[in-house]
């Protein structure tokens, strides 16, 4: 049973019968009831004498299933910013957190001050519940960064979708060479770079980082190339990062083997990163073929 649940040690009452019960618990008080109902607070053997003339001897044992469950302590945090919230119990169960999010620890943004209830369940569907308080106080700036930050060279990206009315912004980038107090800046980076942002309205103040990935590749193909008539060359290109391929010849791989008739262009489509692409050619020039006659 868990802690707090209450049992009754025997199912049947016989009225000429006499009960003599006592435990290992050393709580329990010894009795002469047919059904005694206990709430122990230890897990303990419970024995019974009865007796109508005859005599029988029984012995049942409760475990009791107890844990603890631990907190964090209420806080405060300005509207548009997280606080995260944690639970422990000393056994191993489940965390349910009010809205439906679980696990041990959890992140919440709430636009009011909040009361979230945790339910801790552990062993036999035994169940523990707490409390932690997240006040409002004041409006912090809103920062809401990218969904794609995943760029092509040249691609730019607007660092912050959100704009707080009365907030300042300041703005700085690692490799350094960027700086804003735009609210909502653009950058068009040609490595991949970490942005980091303070943005504060009064007494609320946040740092924030954005991870920006730029895709850099280069694409190397052969020179021109002249061949004669009925001669098969490779064309094969090099793209620095993993990648697909695909020629004007309708080949896919990086290397490809050509016969052509004539002069021919060949096309190279290189695909990367975030649909990321480069092109070259390579121009394939015939010489023909001719006819030795000799004449004797």
């Amino acid at each position: 049973i868990c802690l707090g649940e209450s049992i009754t040690l025997n199912q049947v009452n016989e009225p000429s019968t006499t009960y003599n019960w006592t435990s290992t618990d050393p709580g329990f008080v010894p009795t002469n009831a047919a059904q005694p109902t206990i709430t122990p607070s230890v897990s303990a053997t419970y024995f019974v004498q009865a007796n109508n003339g005859c005599t029988s001897e029984g012995q049942v044992t409760v475990s009791v299933s107890s844990a603890t469950l631990t907190v964090s302590s209420d806080t405060s945090i300005c509207q548009n910013f997280t606080a995260g919230l944690f639970a422990s119990g000393s056994q191993p169960g489940t965390y349910e957190w009010t809205g439906g999010l679980t696990g041990q620890l959890i992140q919440v943004s709430p636009a009011q001050t909040t009361t979230y209830t945790v339910t801790y369940t552990y062993g036999n569907n035994c169940v523990l519940t707490d409390q932690v308080t997240v006040n409002i106080q004041g409006v912090g700036p809103e920062i809401v960064f990218p969904a794609d930050v995943e760029l092509c060279p040249g691609e730019s990206v607007v660092l912050n979708s959100a704009t707080t009315p009365g907030a300042t912004y300041s703005w700085v980038s690692n490799p350094p060479g960027f700086t804003s107090t735009s609210a909502q800046p653009a950058d068009s980076p040609e490595q991949s770079t970490q942005y980091t942002v303070t943005a504060n309205v009064g007494d609320c103040k946040i740092t924030k980082t954005v991870n920006v990935i730029v895709y850099n590749a280069a694409l190397t193909v052969p020179d021109d190339v002249t061949i004669c008539g009925g001669s098969v060359v490779d064309i094969t290109a090099n793209g620095s990062l993993s990648g697909s391929y695909v020629w004007s010849s309708g080949d896919t791989t990086a290397q490809i083997s050509v016969q052509p008739d004539n002069d021919t262009v060949y096309d190279l489509v290189y695909s990367f990163g975030d649909g990321c692409t480069l092109q070259e050619s390579v121009k394939v020039s015939v010489k023909k073929g001719f006819a030795l006659k000799i004449v004797s």
